[in-house]
């Protein structure tokens, strides 16, 4: 990137814009940051459920994360709940455990675990788990691999007091409010590190070879920058106008949701600590707790279902509801070449996919994360496009197979959906991603994800088998996961619900 770059200039003042402000600002020390906010559109404010990735950057801002949850209306979550997906009415808890190094099988695992023991060597413990999946010496995989199971299905918190009973090493995240998280990072974090804040709407964007010469602002002044950062979301000010080509996931059929808030008839039974993501004849249902209150939406196929009749069924599901719902609608994909010139995009502003597995954030956070490694020149602009395009790509895979993979066939989206999934022979397409994106590469979604939504969803898993060498390490892998299953089923009876821990220690 060009060592002459001195001013940066943000359009759009939601999460994706003030996070952008906020890391820019400690990290890019160099640089003089301004955000352009419009005073008339509302931020999205969807996406309350977040990945470790969020906790990570908050982390690295240096913001204390009991202080910014509290200001946040946060609670920890530690899985997205998926219910009904099957016929077989199981629900199943993707989680944040991931696979050891497989030598770690040799020592005492309970004491000492680093990022060091989460480096796939030849095989992990993802691989010798779904050997004991397939061969059927267990029976379920959230059960037995997500030591959070017991704490989430008592619905308690996993911690003695302040101290913190699982692995440390990110198996957590939260649910939070967007809006309140992107005005924290103003706050405390942007504008003190001296951010310039404008309020103003751009109404002419004047080109050059580059990309952005200038931008026109309804107040009548200009702005000069040598480089921009397009923050405005689904509206994409800066792309749209410049002509970028889009690349649209043609498979996906959910493309609208109908989003709404609720109050609690009994917060301390209905304030859970995981995501629900419930499916649904035509899509699937969100339900995210928030500490005062919760969000709810219904995502769906338009193409199967109209507007209406959603809205109908979505509010026929609710109860308390506190605001008018609104609908969203939006293309799945991205952008073929996010970063040109000098303009980047970052966010729903580089595309979207659905929210499914709640990677809004993720993308956000992490596109940040790169594009501030590309302005100190510590990564290259071909670096940060395909990362950013090979992350969409794989999160659009991902998202697509719970639907493809699944045996309802309740209504025609279920049964186009099995029928995709045939035609494109996802089942394979699921074991390819298990032996290629394994943990501790930088996966978005690594192995042992894949290899759950294979059993979860009641797939083959006779590819899972492995060589009679593996024997010991695959014996050592069920003695450490059932004792793991056991201890925790214990000490979970003892704990504080959810609510009640929170109250005590967060919202005190």
């Amino acid at each position: 990137m060009n060592n002459k770059i001195k001013n940066v200039t943000i359009v759009g003042g939601g999460t994706a814009g003030w996070l952008a402000a906020g890391w820019l600002s400690k990290f890019n020390k160099n640089l003089k940051i301004t955000l352009i906010e419009s005073p008339t559109v509302s931020p999205i404010g969807v996406g309350e459920a977040v990945t470790p990735h969020v906790s990570i950057f908050f982390e690295k801002l240096g913001i204390n994360e009991k202080d910014w949850m509290k200001h946040t209306g946060a609670v920890y979550k530690y899985a997205n709940k998926f219910v009904n997906w099957t016929t077989n009415k199981k629900s199943e808890y993707s989680s944040f455990n991931y696979p050891l190094n497989s030598s770690v099988l040799l020592r005492d695992v309970d004491h000492g675990l680093d990022s060091n023991d989460f480096v796939t060597n030849e095989i992990n413990t993802a691989d010798t788990f779904m050997h004991l999946l397939a061969t059927k010496k267990l029976d379920k995989f959230d059960k037995y691999f997500h030591s959070q199971f017991p704490y989430m299905e008592n619905n308690v918190a996993p911690f003695d007091s302040t101290d913190y009973l699982l692995n440390k090493n990110y198996s957590w995240s939260q649910h939070i409010n967007a809006e309140l998280a992107a005005e924290y990072i103003r706050d405390n974090v942007a504008i003190p590190n001296g951010v310039v804040h404008i309020k103003a709407n751009v109404v002419e964007i004047i080109k050059s070879q580059q990309g952005i010469n200038k931008l026109i602002l309804d107040n009548g002044n200009s702005n000069y920058s040598d480089f921009y950062i397009d923050a405005s979301g689904f509206k994409r000010i800066l792309a749209s106008d410049l002509g970028w080509k889009f690349k649209e996931y043609k498979n996906h059929p959910i493309r609208s949701a109908w989003v709404a808030q609720t109050d609690y008839n009994n917060i301390e039974s209905e304030l859970v600590n995981y995501t629900q993501s419930i499916a649904e004849p035509f899509g699937w249902r969100f339900n995210i707790g928030l500490y005062h209150r919760m969000g709810n939406g219904y995502s769906y196929s338009p193409d199967h279902c109209s507007d209406n009749l959603a809205k109908e069924y979505f509010l026929n599901q609710l109860s308390n509801v506190t605001n008018t719902p609104r609908k969203l609608s939006w293309t799945p994909g991205r952008f073929e070449t996010p970063l040109q010139g000098n303009v980047a995009t970052i966010g729903l502003s580089i595309g979207f996919v659905e929210a499914l597995e709640a990677t809004s954030l993720l993308i956000i956070t992490e596109s940040i994360r790169e594009l501030s490694e590309v302005l100190n020149n510590k990564k290259t602009v071909e670096e940060f496009n395909n990362h950013t395009n090979r992350k969409f790509d794989i999160i659009a895979d991902f998202i697509l197979v719970h639907y493809t993979l699944s045996d309802r066939s309740d209504t025609e989206f279920w049964k186009d959906m099995q029928d995709l999934g045939k035609k494109e022979n996802h089942s394979d397409l699921v074991y390819e991603y298990f032996k290629k994106l394994k943990f501790g590469q930088g996966n978005v979604f690594p192995d042992f994800m894949w290899g759950q939504v294979a059993h979860s969803w009641g797939q083959n898993l006779d590819k899972w088998i492995l060589d009679s060498k593996y024997n010991d390490l695959i014996e050592l892998t069920y003695l450490h996961y059932n004792n793991s299953k056991c201890k925790h089923e214990i000490i979970s009876k003892s704990r504080l619900t959810n609510y009640k821990w929170l109250s005590q220690h967060i919202y005190n």
